[in-house]
């Protein structure tokens, strides 16, 4: 079955993945490829559907495999990342923080993952900022507007695009046009 298929039975009402069918998709590790692309599509619903199957099968398929809750932890961070930008997507800020500061916290993720989750962090706290009046630390200012330089070679293009618009938002909030339409020049050559 295709991912695009999955992606339609999960929206059609599909309240549960058994593990046959999560096999029939190619295991956990298809459904959160699959579930990444439908976020880089604008389908951030879907997505998010298919990311809670994809973690659940997970922790199961490794819990019958033997592995300790500290490795599936580790094995489903990256999964639970991808759900916190699905949940920023669809405007459920709160959510999507809590999920970022808690997997920051476990120290889990990979160097790369681990700057992604910090930068879109920084910028949900940067965007809780209403009329202009940004509540942040200079660290979290300045965490929302780089795009980290030790990992930008790990991160893929759909990767550095979000971090480079992320950043026209924080620059747009805090009222930086200038340096926002340089950034949205940049933008449009990725």
């Amino acid at each position: 079955m295709s991912a695009a298929k999955a992606a339609a039975a999960q929206h059609g009402g599909s309240t549960g993945l058994d593990e046959d069918l999560g096999a029939a998709h190619g295991g956990y590790e298809l459904m959160f490829n699959s579930a990444t692309r439908l976020i880089a599509s604008d389908k951030a619903h879907e997505a998010l559907a298919l990311l809670d199957n994809a973690a659940k099968l997970a922790a199961a398929t490794l819990a019958n495999d033997g592995w300790s809750e500290q490795d599936i932890r580790g094995e489903t961070a990256p999964i639970e990342a991808q759900r916190a930008v699905a949940l920023q997507q669809l405007g459920k800020s709160g959510e999507a923080r809590a999920i970022y500061t808690r997997l920051l916290s476990e120290g889990l993720l990979d160097t790369a993952t681990q700057d992604v989750v910090d930068h879109n962090r920084a910028t949900i706290d940067t965007c809780k900022a209403t009329g202009g009046n940004i509540s942040l630390s200079a660290s979290q200012a300045k965490c929302a507007l780089l795009v980290p330089g030790r990992s930008a070679g790990l991160l893929s293009r759909y990767q550095k695009t979000s971090m480079l618009f992320n950043m026209v938002v924080v620059q747009v909030a805090q009222k930086q046009y200038a340096v926002a339409r340089r950034s949205l020049r940049a933008l449009g050559k990725t």
